[in-house]
């Protein structure tokens, strides 16, 4: 259907007289939908870009969209760009095209990139439509072959093309989908299955090969070549069976032009036909200890239980890091628990097997509180409002480690101090206690005294919505971004403004970059690629001592998220950085602690007091967390009246009092949003993000 049949149609459908609202609803849904349905569907070149006004100037009923103009449903070799790119029109909810409208463009099954040689940030990116309404990528295909697919989304725009207002299009997401067809490459290589085999003489079985790309998709229909080294060996056919001829070596290839995939082939004597049953001794071993060290030996007997001479075994377990074995079948007892220690005979894939058990029985235990450096707890002595982490070790009666584990805990009076089901311990009233380890049906007790003392900081206003908020009474603000303005209200030459690395540089920081889930709508996405190495990924630095003074009480709200593909590494990450007069105490970073698996949120105290301060939150990737910190420096030079509160989205995680953190001038005068990205020896080997939705300091 062309556009000028949709218009006749639309004007010959048209109420004759006006109506109510339901029977505009009822003739724009009978009349008006099949037809821009029809039309969408049919592929009318001549849709691109149109719009219309419906009557008694209702808007149309679609909202806003994002439809696919070309570049679906091509073929390409994988690794290498589609012959044209992807194109998507954007049009607003009366139906006309929109002008610098953001477009996010996302390449999900298969990987496929966005070629850039000057950049390896390819995977996503952001374009604006034209004066068309059209945005447009090119798309370079994954490795992987078979069916790949790329989104692109809308979330936010300007004005359509001859608007006189700003129209615009709604905060409603559209996506649509494109699918790209990956071919496999050239031949880059040949792989034989199994790669090693061992025969007696006289019997046969098949080897198979794939012909791989370089990326090692199999690629299929092609005719193969096989050869022996030596046919005195071992033979193979053109369907790739392999016969046993003579005792010895040879290697069996398969062929295909200049590229070649090979097997090793040992053909060994009749005897090793003849086995039928593998014995291995002794049939279990019990250790004390880790260190203990016991053989194990084996042979192998033919149908009537007559013992071979001259095979070979393999000696493996089945849990090394319980019990380890050698290839002599030498057994080396690892830590405690259980594993199965297989001898298989090489010829014929005949075995027998070992139980081990290492540390005997676990029925008797006894158990150890420890603090999160691993030091044993025997006793605590807090303050009210103060929070400690616990956690718990345990041994068998034979005092072998058990490592680790995950006790339930109690308090034998909760007015005085809780302790949560991770160990967490808060301290709410002056009083005794005991905080009490139960595993395994064996307690640790650590006797608890709670003093009063300290300031506890005033309470905080109820939630905004989503967004906690404990920000004290009396504080006035310092510093804010939305998220709009990397340079949050300064520049690179604004007094008191810093900003180094990689922080002037668009590619890897990025501010007003659309995210409906965030705060605002838009966020600063520092990004982070493949090659990145251990350091400082980009610094933006403002010193407000000149312009607000020295600051004792400090609030600071960071509000984040790490991509769901984020590399967290086993050494630390920092973030935020808040500082003292001429960087001289209340040095204090918010950061990241451990690798992808056990992941937490710590402070690191540079001035005194204490470190690393788990806050017994695990980071969800994908996700934004509210960081919320509270600091009182010390009131003088020496003294020891500092506090310090943080909440993690919303609920207080830790606290501390009676802090001295400075040698020098007491106070906050400084902030650091920042990346320092792992430790020794890391580095990226996938491309992520970290978007930063708000910044937010407040004083006095």
């Amino acid at each position: 259907m062309s556009i000028a049949t949709l218009r006749g149609a639309v004007a010959r459908s048209s109420p004759t007289a006006p109506g109510t609202r339901s029977f505009l609803r009822n003739w724009r849904t009978a009349t008006l939908l099949p037809l821009v349905a029809t039309l969408l569907c049919c592929g009318d070149s001549d849709a691109v870009g149109v719009w219309m006004d419906l009557p008694g100037g209702e808007p149309s009923p679609f909202g806003p969209r994002v439809l696919v103009v070309a570049g679906d449903d091509q073929e390409a070799t994988v690794g290498t760009a589609l012959d044209a790119p992807l194109v998507v029109q954007v049009l607003d909810e009366n139906g006309r095209v929109v002008v610098g409208a953001s477009v996010t463009w996302e390449f999900e099954a298969g990987g496929g990139r966005q070629p850039d040689a000057g950049s390896p940030m390819e995977s996503r990116l952001v374009t604006r439509t034209d004066a068309s309404g059209h945005a447009s990528v090119v798309w370079e295909l994954g490795p992987t072959a078979g069916i790949q697919s790329a989104v692109a989304s809308l979330s936010a725009g300007s004005s359509p093309a001859g608007a006189s207002g700003p129209v615009g299009v709604s905060s409603t997401t559209e996506r649509v989908r494109f699918k790209g067809r990956g071919k496999s490459g050239v031949p880059a290589s040949i792989v034989v299955t199994p790669a090693t085999l061992i025969l007696p003489v006289g019997q046969s079985t098949v080897a198979t090969a794939q012909v791989k790309d370089s990326h090692g998709n199999t690629i299929q229909g092609l005719a193969l070549q096989w050869t022996t080294s030596s046919a005195a060996v071992a033979t193979v056919s053109s369907a790739g069976t392999v016969t046993a001829r003579g005792t010895g070596m040879a290697t069996i290839s398969a062929v295909l032009d200049s590229l070649r995939g090979t097997a090793s082939v040992q053909v060994v004597g009749a005897q090793y036909a003849e086995v039928a049953t593998v014995v291995a001794t002794p049939e279990t071993v019990d250790f004390r200890a880790a260190g203990d060290t016991t053989s194990v030996s084996a042979w192998a007997e033919n149908s009537v239980g007559e013992r071979l001479t001259g095979i070979t075994f393999e000696f493996r377990s089945s849990d090394p890091s319980v019990a380890e074995v050698n290839a002599m079948g030498r057994l080396t007892a690892k830590a405690l628990g259980t594993a199965l220690i297989s001898v298989s005979a090489l010829c014929c894939g005949v075995s027998d097997g070992v139980e081990v058990q290492v540390g005997g029985s676990t029925d008797t235990l006894t158990i150890t509180v420890i603090n999160q450096n691993s030091v044993v707890v025997s006793t605590l002595n807090m303050v009210v409002g103060d929070s400690a982490l616990l956690d718990a070790t345990a041994a068998n009666a034979l005092g072998l480690s058990l490592g680790n584990v995950d006790p339930t805990w109690s308090s034998s009076s909760s007015s005085v101090a809780t302790v949560s089901s991770t160990g967490v311990v808060r301290a709410l009233a002056a009083g005794s206690t005991n905080i009490v380890a139960s595993y395994g049906g064996v307690t640790a007790t650590v006797p608890t005294t709670v003093t009063a003392g300290g300031t506890q900081p005033p309470p905080p206003p109820p939630p905004q919505g989503s967004w906690p908020n404990n920000e004290p009474t009396g504080m006035t603000q310092i510093l804010f971004t939305n998220g709009s303005d990397k340079y949050f209200g300064g520049s690179p030459t604004s007094p008191g403004w810093f900003y180094g690395g990689r922080w002037n540089d668009n590619t890897f920081v990025q501010a007003g970059i659309p995210d409906a889930s965030s705060r605002y709508g838009s966020v600063i996405e520092k990004r982070m690629v493949v090659g990145d190495v251990a350091g400082w990924n980009g610094l933006a630095e403002y010193n407000w001592a000149s312009s607000v003074g020295v600051k004792r009480h400090l609030y600071v709200r960071t509000i984040f998220k790490y991509s769901s593909n984020y590399q967290f590494c086993a050494a630390n990450e920092k973030m935020f950085y808040v500082g003292g007069p001429g960087g001289d105490g209340a040095d204090v970073y918010i950061g990241v602690i451990g690798s992808s698996g056990a992941t937490y949120l710590a402070n690191e105290f540079n001035g005194g007091g204490f470190n690393n301060i788990f806050f017994n939150y695990t980071i969800t990737k994908g996700q934004y967390m509210t960081v919320e910190e509270y600091f009182v420096a010390e009131s003088a030079p020496g003294s020891s009246d500092g506090e310090y509160y943080v909440w993690i989205n919303g609920v207080l995680r830790a606290s501390a009092t009676g802090q001295n953190w400075s040698s020098g001038t007491p106070g906050f005068s400084q902030i650091d949003v920042m990346v320092y990205w792992g430790g020794a020896s890391c580095t990226k080997t996938v491309n992520d993000v970290i978007s930063i939705s708000e910044i937010y300091v407040s004083g006095k």
